[in-house]
């Protein structure tokens, strides 16, 4: 019986070449950032010029050639990636029809009635060799999986640098544009110190947004005032809400020599006790009685 060979082994190829590749690009992306910053510091406080805009136009023009080809290199790196995953998605599938095979044929081998001791033998060792290159091709699928991923990851974010290049050079190719028009070489959209200019529509918009906003503010604030006003009138109109509204106040002015401050009862009476060490006896009584006596619990009575 033919013994097939599952190969398992799948290297991404160009590697080290692209790790060497995004070296030299992030080295020359750095370098220009620099020089992007020394064109600004050189024309400080007249960004809006069109000596200024032209010379900050052509680094970024570099910067976005070599984001391209950053692009470039990571798109190339994953297509290759994805391959090699394709490859050992393949060799999976093979093991494991020979796996299948190799079982199969085993099962036959049970049914017939002369000695297959030494054809049983082979295909066991066939059967074991498949397992292993099964085992080895799903560990190179999931690691080249792991690499799809990474490089998928690494052109996104490039792609995304280089959206940003691309916007910020439109931006400064229209300044330009406007700077060449303009009787005096400078854009109007931007000030001298590059910072864009609002239009007085923008102004008036904006000014009209913290007006509402103070406006609101405002309104929240006589609504709660209205608020206290009310519930102000109805204690007065309301004698329990007055009694519960006094209470409290009698309590907190009463006099210092007056004894304990008055407490509400276990029971829930809203009368305050009052405490004997500071009250007369009835004179005429032989009882021990408080007096004068409490002031009866109205609205219209008032405690000293």
């Amino acid at each position: 019986m033919a013994n097939r060979e599952i190969k398992t082994k799948v290297a991404i190829d160009g590697e080290k070449e692209y790790k060497e590749s995004l070296k030299n690009i992030n080295s020359a992306l750095g370098t220009l950032k620099s020089e992007l910053k020394l064109v600004e510091s050189q024309y400080a406080g007249q960004a809006n010029s069109y000596a200024a805009l032209s010379a900050k136009g052509d680094v970024l023009s570099r910067m976005y050639d070599q984001q391209k080809e950053k692009v470039k290199a990571a798109a190339e790196q994953l297509e290759k990636a994805k391959k090699a995953q394709s490859d050992y998605a393949e060799k999976v599938s093979s093991a494991q029809s020979e796996i299948s095979r190799c079982e199969a044929a085993l099962a036959a081998l049970g049914d017939e009635t002369g000695d297959t001791t030494e054809e049983q033998a082979k295909l066991t060792a066939e059967l074991e060799k498949a397992k292993g290159e099964l085992s080895a091709a799903e560990k190179g699928y999931e690691s080249t999986t792991r690499s799809v991923n990474s490089y998928q990851t690494q052109v996104n974010n490039a792609e995304t640098e280089l959206n940003k290049l691309g916007s910020e050079l439109d931006k400064n190719a229209s300044y330009m544009d406007e700077a060449a028009k303009s009787s005096d070489g400078c854009a109007e959209s931007i000030d001298e110190y590059g910072k864009e200019v609002k239009k007085a529509g923008e102004d008036s918009e904006e000014a009209g947004k913290k007006f509402d906003k103070v406006k609101t503010a405002a309104t929240a604030l006589g609504t709660a005032a209205a608020a206290a006003t009310a519930a102000h009138s109805w204690n007065g109109s309301n004698p329990s809400a007055w009694r519960a509204t006094t209470s409290s106040t009698t309590t907190a002015t009463r006099r210092p020599d007056a004894g304990r401050t008055a407490r509400r009862s276990s029971a829930g009476c809203s009368k305050p006790r009052i405490s004997t060490s500071s009250v007369r006896r009835n004179p005429t009584s032989s009882r021990s009685r408080i007096w004068p006596p409490p002031f009866p619990d109205t609205p219209g009575s008032a405690r000293a």
